[in-house]
């Protein structure tokens, strides 16, 4: 149990909230309506967890299939490759045309978002307002075998804004690997 507290305590930095995301790092990518980026690094087991175990894919396909842009900021050590990394594996054609890899410019694009853990996302809107900022959802980060999500924050996010009402969570605390800016 003092082990835990201690990992958590040295691994609990987060995201500061901040309101608007600086759009110029996506020139050239017609944001839709509402977009999402992810914090990735495949050196990070919080990161690995989210896919193997909670399935941070359905949450890909759930997005993508609304016509909602997926940004992965990689702030790994080695490009993504979509055809060998099994984390994108799942992606269709169709899906592809809103999931965009960045990784030119990735950790000035975490630092401008003040982002301090993987893996984080934020939700945000055309104009670049943050509607929400934080961890995917709530599963126990420390366990493999609790992977029970009770709330996933960011599919309810969508669909407050969806339904017009105002996002009810509009930051979560991630829990993850630190970001190590060079």
């Amino acid at each position: 149990m003092f082990k835990k507290l201690i990992l958590l305590f040295l691994i609990s930095n987060y995201a500061i909230a901040i309101e608007k995301i600086d759009l110029k790092k996506f020139q050239g990518t017609k944001l839709t309506k509402l977009n999402v980026i992810e914090l990735y690094s495949e050196e990070c087991p919080f990161t690995q967890r989210q896919y193997q175990f909670v399935n941070l894919q359905l949450n890909q396909d759930f997005f993508l299939s609304k016509g909602v842009n997926w940004f992965v900021i990689n702030l790994s050590a080695s490009k993504i490759d979509l055809k060998q990394n099994k984390n994108f594996s799942h992606l269709s054609e169709n899906l592809l045309k809103h999931f965009f890899i960045i990784e030119k410019d990735s950790f000035q694009i975490a630092k401008s978002l003040k982002a301090k853990v993987t893996p984080t996302v934020f939700l945000f809107d055309q104009t670049g307002k943050i509607l929400y900022s934080g961890s995917v959802e709530s599963s126990d980060p420390f366990s493999k075998l609790d992977v029970k999500v009770v709330n996933n924050y960011l599919i309810s996010a969508f669909n407050e804004f969806n339904e017009q009402k105002e996002v009810s969570h509009k930051y979560i605390k991630s829990i993850g690997c630190p970001i190590k800016y060079p």
